[in-house]
């Protein structure tokens, strides 16, 4: 039963519903909703844009509509939100650089999006951390600059190449230990990492952010827009090198449309103390299926 009122709109409810989410990538929805509603809003924290368009009631009726199973999550974000301007105001000088596509071809953007978890909002925002235990993430940049470097020196383009990293993180000590390790800037590579904003996790409730929300346990609006400004310039990337579990950086990975240029990194296990040894060249991008189906989905 809908728990709108109203009979335009019929409410899909599927937060922790097993079987709701079955019928919605297995079944016919139509049947599911009485024919007087116009409109079906579905709620959901696990992502099915790409499981749907495996239901062999509405594959084909998708694909006649032109929605692939990559580019569908992608095509719909970017057709249903467009971004206000004044949100990427704190953050103008980045987005001018991640928006200026006047050389493409000698330019690489790399997206480094470090989930450190929902630690950082129970702690001291001032919390120290060691950047050497997300080594891999930069590891795996460098290892995809340099296969995207051989394959335009096989194709006969010697022009100079440069790099830019757009790095983004849930902790502001790690961003400012990234921008310490990376600076001065090198002639080949840009390191893009803001510190003066205000950072909240931008689906902030009581069971993440305690103790810290006191008597705000919602993200307030300046965070909001925060979030919102950097999750947006991460789509204009290139490549993606993002944290296996946080869908945060696997959705605005996914609105870039671009296939087999993601990278997901396992998150630093505190418990061993042990770095994970990734490999990143041209054949090891993490696959669809995996997207879709780890964490949140897509």
């Amino acid at each position: 039963m809908s728990i709108l009122k109203t009979l335009k709109y019929f409410a899909f409810n599927t937060i922790e519903d097993q079987r709701m989410q079955f019928k919605l990538t297995n079944r016919d929805i139509r049947n599911e909703v009485p024919d007087k509603y116009e409109t079906i809003f579905m709620s959901m924290n696990r992502g099915k844009t790409v499981a749907i368009m495996a239901n062999p009631y509405h594959k084909a009726e998708l694909e006649s509509q032109g929605f692939k199973p990559f580019t569908a999550f992608g095509c719909i974000i970017n057709y249903l939100l467009q971004p206000k301007p004044e949100i990427f105001l704190p953050v103008v000088d980045t987005f001018m650089q991640m928006t200026d596509f006047s050389q493409t071809g000698n330019f690489l953007k790399i997206a480094i999006q470090i989930r450190v978890g929902d630690v950082v909002w129970s702690e001291d925002m001032n919390h120290s951390i060691d950047i050497y235990n997300y080594a891999p993430y930069f590891s795996c940049a460098k290892q995809i600059e340099y296969f995207v470097q051989k394959e335009r020196l096989s194709q006969g383009n010697v022009f100079p190449f440069q790099s830019l990293w757009y790095v983004v993180t849930d902790s502001l000590p790690l961003r400012r230990s990234i921008r310490q390790a990376f600076s001065p800037l090198s002639k080949s590579r840009v390191v893009l990492v803001d510190e003066a904003l205000v950072v909240e996790h931008s689906a902030k409730e009581t069971s993440v952010c305690k103790p810290n929300c006191g008597a705000h346990p919602t993200v307030s609006e300046v965070g909001f827009q925060t979030a919102a400004a950097e999750w947006w310039m991460m789509g204009y990337a290139d490549y993606h090198v993002i944290t296996e579990s946080s869908g945060f950086g696997r959705t605005a990975a996914m609105r870039a449309m671009r296939s087999q240029s993601i990278y997901t990194i396992p998150p630093y296990d505190t418990k061993k103390g042990k770095q994970t040894k990734v490999r990143c060249g041209p054949h090891d991008f993490t696959t669809l299926q995996k997207l879709s189906t780890d964490w949140s989905g897509i």
